[in-house]
């Protein structure tokens, strides 16, 4: 699961504005991950890093990734969901 919790570190040149997200694993196996990714990712790169970086490394196919109740596609697009907080 992913909650975005506002955009950290600003703009980076070759990757554009970076969000913090935070991956909560539902099964409570594995601690909450933290990383900063652009946001023009889409959800299927942010499972591909997953899987290279997460603890237990899913593959990307075996992954679901939920924000706000909501299964996310992999082509989504991570700055039309993601909001800054206010």
């Amino acid at each position: 699961m992913a909650d975005a919790e506002g955009s950290d570190a600003g703009v980076c040149e070759a990757r554009g504005v970076l969000k913090r997200v935070v991956i909560k694993n539902p099964a409570q196996r594995f601690d909450d991950y933290a990383c900063k990714v652009p946001e023009s990712w889409t959800v299927g790169e942010l499972k591909e890093l997953l899987s290279r970086e997460y603890e237990g490394q899913p593959a990307a196919c075996e992954q679901k990734v939920i924000y706000g109740g909501k299964i996310l596609s992999d082509a989504q697009v991570l700055r039309d969901f993601l909001v800054s907080p206010a």
